[in-house]
């Protein structure tokens, strides 16, 4: 090539470049020009006109504008309903509504200087003609109001909104640096702005005295306020002479001339046709419904955008800014958008936020602007690291609120939750700092929240609005001081319960339950040094040798057992402590009579360990996020026992809780735990199971001890079975430690002789005994200490310490020289010389407590004990408290361990338990324990005993009405009003249905129980007319209703056993097996309702019909019990027994039984017609076991020949809700199975008489029964290809489901329901369906995860996108 040639090239290449830079340099000016053009819709004309602003601040005398708006969160709320059109409908409908607001101010030379999701604030600052511009602002106030006071959205919701004027001197001043600063407005302005929140009401126009002095005074028609502030009367005045009238917004004011009637009449009609607008432009996109048309949307948008004026605030902010002057204005989010060049559109979304709401109190007189601006970038910066975004600032004279979110895009989901709790008490720490600000309150609540960019195209804002933003700023308000969060923040944050404390929710209403404050300190009992055991040195070292070497001694546990009163709890409690200090992972359980519930024992200690995993400062924390934070809780019965699947096997729950317990104890930092359990003998066998296993597997450590009487000697057999448990009998400590034990429990230098000899003759060497016998020695003032110095003959009258004998001075102890202890010193004679120097008032208490059981409440007692001096009764409950009678009977329910504090409650006591006596002010909080825990067996036996046999009859009595007619629900329920979960009818009422009449008197029920019953709680409930409420998310580590059900029939079988009322005894056992059936535990179920069975075949004293009704009732209970295990042939035979009671042929066959041999029955000559309902709807249970028996087994033909006679029978009498939705929800799903769609149709049909028009109307009786059976209708429409009908009805189970938390149905709804919008070709709505199913996943049910990811292979299959 000539050079020639190569020139040219090179000039040709050189020009290209020069070219491509041009390019690249314009492009970057245009990328730069609509960066400055986006980010100054989100900023005020205050910032974008003013120089002095981005680093100083300005002074000015201001007119304000300000508009409270009411419903947009009901709005929200509707939008975020499956099938409401979801948050595009939303954003259309918020932009038309804030646009509007934007538009008039705008008009009328206004500055939007902020706005939230439920506010907008506005300026005015041109102030030469004063009375004019505050005339300009009340024009726009009134038309605003006008214009939008019939502002109605398509699903009905009207926005409602208050608006005031003041005028007044205004601080503008910008806080923060480099990449976050925020405009904050302060001065008298704000101060009147916020005195106007408290008096105004919707619909009105408000002014501040000093607005109101601005105006003329005889051109207005006002009405009086307080502080001179005054409303604005919208009425038609009288006609005054020499003043031209305008109409307004059905309000006449004074016009001066002509031509400022004529001005106000143009800017009407113009401000009319630019409302016009945005309304149109609204219509137009429901119209075409283009949301999902990114084009179209955007044309539309664009020719909106051309037909309004424009803003010239931002033609100048393109000359005189740049991005990086504006960006640190504008949220980090937004700032994220700009900088990747995406749109700002993209972070409107609805979903879950946790919302954190700050509140501080400062002093604006001293340096206000350096002190805030010095918390702004304490509080920024922990924001920033916790992945929070700061939404909003406000500022209203003296309060200082800071809205903050987490969990948006780039925070890691799973996470807010602890985030926003763990930096609130960082930013607490950092306001105290800085000094100069008090009482800061943060609120916490997570949930549903609609976010997004929204407003007017030429001013925007980036807001959250939700319910749960509501939520969260009545938490600041409520709860001033603290640090608080609802029942999804604390249960999502999955951190350590030991960081919650429960308030009492009855200073504020939630749908959500529970209220919990956040302490930011990990609190656990504290571990004292004062456990001193003497002589046990061997049991010690051999604890320790088998939790640091059990390779020496081939075990992994040891289990002490032995006489009462031996010293086995003190030594568990001994090497507990030690332990503690050495680096362990260890947990402890003390156990009673009342821990006998299924997987109690292995839940509680569960949990203990959860706890210490997911502290803030563990580095487990990450491990424990994906285990669920408790093992076994009523949700998951509910659920279980919900799902329309009844093939639900208890061993797959068993399979559940032993993998998660080896999962958590083989994860500790010594690869096992160590577990201490005392009273071993009330473990329950669910538990004791999954020990043996775990400990077998070398992952936990077992230190128990127990004392095994012939009740418990099967628990104890299976310890000497087990090859990796030792089984060690403690004996009485050896007599040359006797003396050391002595001087240890009197904490002296010595001890006489004579001494140890009387009390060791008589106590045997039992430790417990000796103790108990040196405290009465010290209450009678027999026991004397001194000092001796004299050496000589010391060895031969006391025992000295070796430690000590070298000191010149040495405390002894000793009694007097007459002194002789009589009598043998057993358990038995201190219990009884106890019971004797009781008062006759203590005396007769611990005698009605005695014939109470081993745990009752406080309320229980009293009523019984008819007793209404509250004062002296609380003094008598302190005194057994601290003699050791009693103690909280809540701790055993609680994930607490064991504790050697003083006495003290955990019940969660409110005001409302403690009584305003100012005498009883002083006592401490034990004393008004709820639940009270008989700790002295041996007092409450003698107690008893000392009882005649017909008061024991009465009390016990007295007892069954009492706790058969109280409410069952835990405190925190009964706070939150919860609907119970089973509802189950009173003995009375049973009798009355026998036609029998109670065999014993009572006068005692008549109306003393029942109002007191209504006081204790509130809420009373009726078995045949029941209206549900929405049942509350349910947690065991805030509820304990199964508990008390479970100790309330235990305890109700026992009083009615004592009391020899063999009714009442068989009943209450039926319905603690019924109980049992609820927890699925069957075969427990099985053995109680068998001995109920036997109980009423026994006995030949019963009456007639009432045992014809429970045989029947137990052995259909049986029956269904057997059933879910899978047991065919035992439920068909147990149902056989039924169907005898109920006088129905079952014929022998070849094969077994055929208990129909055709296809219809007459009933008509049958007693069932002349039963009662209650009857009635038992013998339709059956008929629907008898099919679902039937469907079992294979046998279609007669399911269906069953299943029908079950509806026929039942659409023909009394029949509740529960039952009918039963029967419907088996035959529905017999014929879906076996493809009959046209039998499915009239089942419909027959639905839609019997059962939905109740339901529409809200009178229901079981709202989980009624969610079953629409599953079941929609699932046969869906199976049946009948798309449209099944999708209405989806919806409709959705948001049935999502009401009452019946979160594993929903898994299949959702999962249905969401495939069968992808079939009529509805993504957008099935993608929003799916995200309900990952919700489910992500907070409560991993199970849903599968079906979501299911879920997505099929919509891409479908879809053909790969």
């Amino acid at each position: 090539m000539s050079s020639r040639n190569r020139n040219t090239s090179r000039s040709i290449s050189s020009l290209l470049v020069t070219e491509e830079q041009e390019i690249l340099k314009k492009l970057e000016n245009l990328q730069s020009k609509r960066s400055l053009e986006v980010l100054s819709t989100f900023l005020p004309d205050q910032i974008l006109k003013s120089a002095k602003i981005i680093n100083k601040y300005e002074n000015h005398f201001v007119v304000m504008l300000f508009v409270e708006i009411s419903g947009i969160t009901g709005l929200c709320e509707k939008y975020n309903k499956v099938g409401n059109g979801g948050t595009n409908f939303l954003t259309a409908w918020l932009n038309t509504y804030f646009g509007i607001i934007i538009e008039i101010v705008h008009f009328y030379g206004g500055d939007v200087i902020k706005f939230s999701g439920d506010e907008v604030m506005a300026s005015w600052k041109r102030i030469n003609e004063r009375s004019k511009i505050v005339h300009q602002v009340i024009m726009c106030a009134m038309y605003i109001r006008e214009i939008l006071k019939d502002f109605k959205t398509d699903v009905n919701t009207l926005f409602k909104m208050k608006i005031s004027v003041c005028y007044g001197d205004a601080c503008f001043f910008v806080i923060g640096e480099h990449t976050d600063k925020e405009l904050v407005v302060t001065g008298s302005v704000t101060e009147d702005i916020k005195f106007v929140k408290t008096i105004s009401m919707s619909g009105e126009v408000i002014l501040s005295a000093a607005t109101w002095r601005c105006l003329p005074v005889h051109r207005y028609r006002v009405s009086p306020l307080a502080q001179g502030f005054v409303k604005v009367i919208f009425v038609v005045l009288k006609i005054i002479i020499d003043y031209i009238y305008l109409q307004l917004i059905n309000c006449e004011y004074m016009a001066e001339n002509e031509e400022q009637l004529r001005e106000d009449q143009e800017k009407r009609l113009l401000i009319n046709e630019l409302c016009k607008k945005h309304m149109e432009y609204k219509n137009n996109l429901f119209a075409k419904k283009q949301f999902a048309d990114t084009m179209v949307e955007a044309d539309l948008y664009e020719e909106f955008v051309r037909s309004i004026p424009q803003r010239a605030a931002i033609k100048m902010a393109v000359k005189h800014w740049q991005p990086y002057d504006l960006k640190p204005f504008v949220m980090r989010l937004v700032q994220n958008q700009l900088d990747s060049r995406l749109s700002v559109t993209n972070l409107t979304e609805g979903r879950e936020l946790t919302i954190q709401y700050i509140n501080f109190l400062t002093n604006p007189k001293d340096n206000f602007i350096i002190v805030l601006d010095e918390i702004y970038k304490k509080i920024q910066e922990i924001i920033n690291q916790f992945l929070g975004v700061l939404v909003n600032i406000s500022v209203l004279d003296k309060d200082v609120s800071m809205l903050v979110v987490y969990g948006t895009k780039p925070c890691r989901q799973g996470l807010e939750s602890k985030n926003a709790v763990v930096s609130s008490s960082k930013i607490i720490e950092a306001i105290m700092e800085v000094g100069n600000a008090s009482m800061v309150t943060i609120g916490i609540a997570n949930g549903y929240v609609y976010s997004g960019v929204i407003g007017h195209p030429m001013r925007k804002e980036f807001l959250l609005i939700g319910k749960v933003i509501t939520r969260a700023a009545k938490f600041m308000c409520t709860f001033p001081g603290k640090i608080v969060c609802d029942y999804k923040t604390y249960k999502h944050s999955k951190l350590s319960t030991q960081y919650f404390t429960l308030l009492p929710s009855s200073e504020i209403k939630l749908e959500d339950g529970a209220v919990f404050e956040y302490n930011g300190l990990f609190y656990s009992s504290p571990i004292g040094d004062g456990i001193k055991v003497i002589g046990r040195d061997e049991e010690s070292d051999l604890i320790f040798t088998i939790v640091n070497h059990p390779d020496m001694v081939n075990y992994y546990g040891i289990c002490f057992h032995g006489e009462r009163r031996i010293g086995k709890s003190r030594l568990l409690q001994h090497n507990f402590c030690d332990l503690s200090k050495g680096g362990y992972t260890i947990v402890s359980v003390e156990l009673s009579s009342c821990s006998r519930r299924p997987y109690f024992c292995i839940s509680k200690l569960y949990k203990q360990l959860y706890n210490l995993k997911s502290t803030i400062d563990s580095d487990e924390f990450v491990f424990v996020q994906n285990l669920p934070s408790d093992l076994w809780d009523f949700s998951e019965i509910l659920q279980n026992t919900l799902h329309y699947k009844d093939s639900y096997i208890p061993v797959q729950r068993k399979f559940r809780v032993l993998s998660l317990f080896r999962e958590i104890t083989r994860n500790c930092e010594l690869g096992f735990a160590v577990i201490f359990i005392d009273n071993i003998q009330y473990i329950d066998r669910h538990s004791f199971d999954i020990l043996e296993t775990i400990v077998g597997e070398g992952f936990i450590r077992l230190i128990c001890a127990g004392q095994f009487d012939e009740e418990f000697w099967d628990i104890r057999f299976r310890i000497s079975l087990n090859n990796h448990i030792k089984l060690l009998e403690l004996t009485p400590i050896v007599e040359t430690d006797f003396p050391k034990l002595l001087c240890s429990l009197l904490e002296v230098s010595g001890i006489s002789w004579k001494l140890v000899d009387e009390i060791a003759n008589k106590c045997d060497f039992h430790a417990g005994l000796v103790e108990s016998v040196l405290m009465r020695l010290v209450n009678e003032g027999t026991l004397k200490t001194h000092s001796v110095e004299d050496k000589e003959n010391l060895a031969s009258q006391y025992f000295i310490l070796p430690e000590d004998s070298n000191n010149n001075n040495i405390l002894v102890a000793t009694v007097e020289n007459d002194f002789s202890y009589t009598g043998q010193v057993n358990v038995i004679n201190l219990s009884t010389d106890f019971i004797n120097k009781l008062s006759e008032f203590k005396l007769n208490l611990i005698k009605v407590a005695s014939a109470l059981g081993k745990i009752f409440s406080r309320f229980l007692l009293k009523l019984v004990f008819k007793y209404t001096y509250e004062l002296e009764f609380a003094n008598a409950i302190k005194y057994f408290y601290e003699e050791g009678i009693f103690e909280c009977g809540s701790k055993y329910l609680t994930p607490e361990g064991l504790t050697f504090e003083a006495p003290c409650c955990y019940c969660q006591l409110n005001e409302d338990d403690l009584r305003e006596d100012v005498n009883a002010s002083a006592l401490p909080n034990y004393t008004f324990c709820q639940v009270l825990y008989f700790k002295n067996s041996d007092v409450k036996n003698i107690a008893y005993s000392q009882l005649t046999d017909e008061e024991k009859i009465n009390l016990h009595l007295k007892a069954t009405e009492v706790l058969e007619n109280q409410n069952h629900s835990c405190s925190n329920c009964l706070q939150n009003n919860s609907a119970p979960i089973v509802v189950i009818s009173k003995f009375r009422e049973v009798s009355f249905l026998c036609n029998k009449e109670l065999n014993y008197k009572c006068d005692y029920f008549a109306g003393e129980i029942k109002e007191t019953s209504e006081q204790c709680g509130e809420n009373t409930w009726d078995m045949q007319n029941f209206i549900s409420g929405k049942r509350k998310v349910w947690d065991g580590s805030i509820c304990s209703c199964l508990d008390i059900l479970i100790q309330t029939y235990t305890s109700l079988v026992y009083h009615s056993t004592e009391a020899h009322h063999l009714e009442k005894k068989i009943y209450f056992t039926m319905q603690r097996g019924f109980i049992m059936m609820l927890m699925n535990e069957f075969e427990e179920a099985i053995r109680i309702l068998n001995e109920a069975n036997n109980l009423c075949n026994g006995e030949i004293l019963l009456d007639k019909n009432f045992c014809e009704i429970h045989v029947a009732k137990i052995n259909l209970l049986i029956a269904q019990a057997y059933l879910s295990l899978s047991d065919g042939a035992r439920a068909k035979h147990h149902l056989l027994v039924c169907l005898k009671e109920y006088e129905i042929t079952v014929v022998p066959s070849a094969t077994g039984y055929k208990i129909f041999q055709s296809s219809k029955i007459d009933y008509q000559d049958e007693k069932l017609y002349l039963k009662s309902s209650m009857i009635q709807n038992d013998f339709g249970s059956c008929l629907n076991l008898v099919s679902s028996v039937f469907a079992f087994e294979g046998d279609w033909d007669m399911a269906k020949v069953a299943s029908n006679q079950c509806v026929a029978f039942l659409n023909n009498h009394l029949a509740t809700i529960s039952v009918l939705c039963d029967i419907y929800s088996n035959a529905i799903s017999i014929y879906s199975f076996t493809g009959d769609d046209r039998m499915c149709e009239k089942l419909e049909k027959s639905v839609s008489q019997h059962i939905l028009k109740k339901f529409s109307t809200n009178v229901i009786y079981d709202l989980f029964s009624i969610s079953k059976l629409i599953f079941a209708i929609f699932h046969a429409r869906f199976v049946s290809s009948h798309l449209e009908t099944a999708i209405r009805l989806g919806y409709r189970a959705v948001d049935m489901n999502n009401s009452i938390h019946a979160y594993r149905i929903q898994i299949d709804v959702a999962s249905i329901l969401a495939i069968a919008l992808v079939y009529v070709k509805r993504i957008d709505d099935s993608v929003e369906v799916a995200r309900v199913i990952y919700n489910i996943g992500r907070y409560f049910d991993e199970f849903a995860l599968s079906a979501y990811y299911a879920y997505c292979m099929d919509l891409i299959l479908e879809t053909s996108f790969f």
